[in-house]
């Protein structure tokens, strides 16, 4: 099996769907109200600190928008400079970052500034919404959905109006992004409820599960 068929099969993609409503949640409900993904969010509340001339606030809105700016980056040039290396390989070194920091923010979190914590956090969310981006050969965004629920409506649209069964076999799948993104915002939420700042450990057994899968089906496990 071929690394992109590997990667873009859908139950992986809704698996990083939940991961990413976890992220969301978490940075939300623990982090002063900043996002771990959805950067627009962090940009209208910049601007209006900025308009409001409370300068104490610009850190905790622009530092998430840096780093997830620095993850896209990081993202970006582990896929040109990997290039020669098998697409597993690469993938599987993603998804093992991301691991490890969120081993550190679960393990050491409870000393570490909320700041630097949001910083992670959009920084992880970044190297995923940049690594994984399609499913099944269309383009999806992993940890929000935006983009998602309008190429779902985009296509629910041909399915109705023209009858082309591919879109509407397209719009099924992002709805279902959206309901597994939901389902990680919930888990998310009610982590933090239960378990605070360690909460972010339920993201290990996921990630752990994405990668074993990668690398039986690639042949490497």
């Amino acid at each position: 099996m071929e690394i992109n068929d590997i990667h873009e099969h859908h139950g992986v993609a809704f698996t990083l769907m939940v991961l990413g409503g976890i992220f969301d949640a978490y940075a939300y409900l623990l982090l002063d109200g900043s996002f771990a993904s959805m950067q627009t969010g962090n940009a209208v509340f910049l601007i209006f600190s900025l308009a409001r001339g409370e300068w104490a606030m610009i850190p905790r809105y622009i530092l998430p928008l840096i780093s997830f700016s620095l993850g896209i980056f990081v993202s970006r040039h582990i896929r040109i400079k990997g290039v020669s290396l098998p697409g597993s390989r690469r993938i599987g070194a993603v998804l093992l970052c991301e691991g490890m920091l969120l081993t550190l923010i679960g393990i050491g979190g409870e000393g570490m500034n909320h700041r630097i914590i949001a910083v992670l956090i959009a920084f992880l969310a970044a190297l995923q919404v940049s690594t994984f981006d399609r499913v099944r050969g269309a383009s999806y965004a992993s940890t929000m959905i935006t983009g998602n629920l309008r190429l779902a409506m985009e296509n629910l649209h041909g399915r109705l109006m023209t009858g082309d069964r591919e879109g509407g076999e397209r719009a099924r799948i992002y709805g279902m992004l959206i309901l597994f993104f939901s389902l990680g915002v919930f888990l998310g939420a009610e982590g933090v409820r239960l378990a605070g700042i360690r909460s972010i450990l339920i993201c290990l057994p996921l990630l752990g599960g994405i990668y074993l899968y990668i690398r039986i089906s690639s042949g490497a496990g």
